[in-house]
């Protein structure tokens, strides 16, 4: 069917050409850094040092495109995680029950997932390496693009060139009106460091996670990855957040609401230096409002997300895998409505979680969503001491069942009994 470029190189741009490769006839690659030989981040990804979430559907997703791939991950030491079960979670209103669950991902870096998945789709495809210049066509369709001088003409263009995709002002250039952009930014850094995970290590978690949230402007997340290593991302709020000099981010994880992280890692061999970013806005651009023929935008390049909720590999996944589903069903003209609506739930759940942080910019939540604010809160007060409740509310979180599960009379009424005995307890001065 043609030729289809993708520009970009990252997971959303590698998912794209293993699915556009069932359709066109040939399908190149637009990607501006040299791949690397081994699994190690990318340069033009800003923010590929830090703790990177692979949601249980997005791993779905990926083994149903490249089967045996989560095995051979495991195999190069991705370390399997029941988010029920392993991920020890202090929130704003104490620990999360635990138990075994049926929400499960695995525990890697971004740079080993993107290299094993590079190695199995990029053969036989063309790579050409450079920055796009410019698209080709006119006001009423792309054709391709420009690198430089030479021009590379397609059937369909996919940008999935991440957060600093300049497809706006490329399309400009064609006399296409951009896409309407929002920005929800609570000016959250990040801080990472890798240690060597201690012979001495048997606590009963794999994963630990302070989370931010009612009047706590620090968070931590402390994952296993490959090579028996940990990978410690500190996270703050406005003017607090995590330095990047040893000492600073030693106090800081110090600093958490609880002990946990600084006491693990503290008995651990630091391995790297401390990596910091500020690039952490959600950025959403309204594609589907003005879709373009021959042109589909997916991944960060669509809408990139606060990455402490760890959604934009999932969502780079379900752009592509919607992709695949659209060609096949000869419906490509549906594709960029199709994947605004699946957009809308974690784009919500990342921004209104944002703005309840004081001091972020782009959206202020209207009285139904601090209404329902409210009522999250009441249900991460459930999850604490009702298994139940908590694996609807995983499930909800790892996109594996929709938002509207939360609000079933069977859970509803769940979270009511536990605000119920909670204010009792208060009332009769129990703990």
């Amino acid at each position: 069917m043609g030729t289809a470029i993708v520009v970009g190189g990252g997971i959303a741009g590698l998912f794209a050409v293993r699915v556009l490769r069932d359709h066109f006839d040939e399908v190149v690659l637009v990607e501006r850094d040299d791949f690397s030989q081994s699994p190690v981040p990318r340069t033009g990804v800003p923010q590929a040092a830090h703790v990177h979430g692979l949601l249980t559907r997005g791993l779905q997703i990926a083994e149903r495109l490249l089967p045996g791939v989560a095995e051979e991950l495991r195999g190069l030491g991705a370390v399997d995680v029941d988010m029920g079960a392993d991920v020890a979670i202090r929130n704003a209103f104490g620990w999360s029950t635990r138990f075994p669950s049926q929400v499960r991902t695995l525990s890697m870096t971004r740079g080993l997932f993107e290299w094993v998945v590079r190695q199995r789709v990029i053969d036989n495809v063309p790579v050409v390496r450079g920055r796009v210049d410019g698209l080709l066509g006119a006001s009423d369709r792309v054709t391709g693009v420009r690198i430089g001088d030479r021009e590379l003409r397609a059937d369909l263009v996919v940008d999935a060139s991440g957060r600093a995709s300049t497809a706006p002002r490329r399309l400009s250039g064609l006399g296409i009106v951009p896409p309407e952009e929002k920005v929800v930014d609570a000016h959250l850094g990040y801080a990472t460091r890798v240690y060597r995970i201690p012979d001495s290590h048997s606590a009963d978690w794999r994963v630990l996670y302070v989370q931010l949230g009612a009047g706590q402007t620090r968070g931590g997340l402390l994952c296993p990855i490959e090579g028996g290593r940990w990978q410690l991302t500190l996270c703050g709020l406005g003017d607090d957040r995590p330095p990047t000099d040893e000492e600073g981010f030693t106090r800081f994880a110090k600093g958490l609401v609880a002990p946990d992280i600084a006491e693990a890692v503290a008995a651990a061999q630091p391995l790297t230096g401390v990596v910091g970013t500020r690039a952490t806005s959600n950025r959403r651009r309204y594609f589907e409002r003005r879709p373009v023929r021959g042109f589909v935008v997916l991944g960060d390049a669509l809408c990139s997300f606060n990455p402490v909720y760890g959604q934009g590999m999932t969502m780079g996944l379900l752009g592509s895998d919607l992709l695949g589903e659209c060609l096949r069903a000869g419906e490509l003209g549906d594709f960029q409505a199709r994947l605004g609506a699946l957009t809308n739930v974690p784009w919500d759940m990342a921004t209104h979680a944002d703005a309840r942080f004081p001091g972020t910019e782009g959206l202020s939540l209207r009285r139904r969503h601090r209404l329902m604010a409210a009522y999250v809160d009441r249900l991460v007060l459930a999850g604490n001491s009702d298994p139940v409740v908590q694996e609807e509310f995983l499930h909800v979180v790892g996109l594996l069942r929709p938002a509207t599960r939360l609000l079933l009379p069977g859970v509803v009424a769940r979270v009511i009994r536990t605000c119920v005995s909670s204010r009792r307890r208060g009332a009769d001065g129990g703990d």
